[in-house]
């Protein structure tokens, strides 16, 4: 059996039919994209050895993209792509499974999370190599109203994170004298890469955005920076994506959870999750553009 098949029946489940719908859905001519829309997932981990309700997870999260109207004009992936280890067929699996989003020409941004491993990534994907910073996958995304600096805060063999100073460096270095409202992402917390203070007095700066604790938390520094977590696309945890928005004044972010479960899910769900999920499912904030 060649390794495509053999991907192709590791990810069948009931939602493939309908990624398929929504991908052709997206095709359609004339559908609308919104270059100021970008959809925000994290903590994928689907692999070879992940259960099905990862892979279904973020299958469904794909599908949903495909289907929205207007389309967005980019989708970011915050970490953690990779179930356990990173291991070379996981990413060949988590490459298979966004080829409807590449299909649609929706383009997509991944980053470095704790259980990905950079070498296995760059043998799948060896474009994605962008040299900004030597040996880290570091992207700028450019939108009309804003851009997104996405981080690699992986520190090999330990769940938390750091950010290393050639990274820092060439921050320091790209966001001096910038005007246009950037927002900075990265897998990890604005603690484990100790950028508060940075980003705090950088006029530029609009927001922080992170995964690693799969759940949606809104929260705002003393001097007012907002840094935001998201939830998982269906690993644990809540479970679902994030729409940022935006105009000339503002961003507008806006959580969708679907779910929440706890290693896993259950059937039925318990209470406290179902209540969990109705505290958190559309959840906004606006976080003003302001004047570099």
């Amino acid at each position: 059996m060649e390794r495509r098949d053999f991907l192709k029946i590791l990810m069948g489940s009931s939602l493939f039919p309908w990624v398929s719908f929504a991908q052709d859905a997206a095709a359609e001519e004339g559908r609308k994209r919104d270059r100021n829309k970008v959809v925000i997932l994290s903590d994928a981990h689907v692999g070879i050895s992940s259960g099905q309700w990862q892979r279904d997870g973020l299958a469904a999260r794909i599908a949903t993209i495909l289907l929205m109207d207007p389309l967005p004009g980019c989708v970011l992936i915050l970490g953690d792509l990779a179930y356990s280890h990173g291991d070379v067929a996981d990413y060949e699996l988590f490459k298979a499974m966004m080829e409807p989003l590449d299909k649609a020409g929706i383009p997509w941004y991944p980053m470095m999370g704790n259980h990905d491993d950079r070498e296995a990534f760059f043998s799948v994907f060896p474009e994605r190599k962008s040299g900004l910073v030597a040996d880290r996958l570091v992207t700028v995304v450019k939108t009309p109203r804003s851009d997104f600096v996405l981080l690699d805060s992986l520190k090999e063999g330990k769940i938390s994170g750091t950010l290393d100073e050639k990274q820092r460096s060439w921050l320091k270095s790209f966001l001096l004298g910038r005007k246009k409202s950037t927002f900075i992402c990265a897998h990890h917390s604005i603690y484990d890469t100790r950028l508060q203070t940075l980003l705090e007095k950088t006029p530029c700066v609009s927001g922080y955005f992170h995964g690693h604790l799969h759940s949606w938390i809104e929260k705002r520094t003393e001097k007012g920076l907002n840094y935001i977590s998201m939830p998982s696309s269906g690993q644990w945890g809540d479970i679902g994506y994030v729409v940022l928005t935006q105009n000339s004044l503002r961003a507008r972010l806006v959580s969708t959870i679907v779910d929440y479960y706890y290693p896993m899910p259950k059937e039925p769900p318990k209470p406290e999750w179902l209540e969990r999920i109705s505290q958190k499912n559309g959840r906004e904030v606006v976080i003003p553009f302001g004047k570099a």
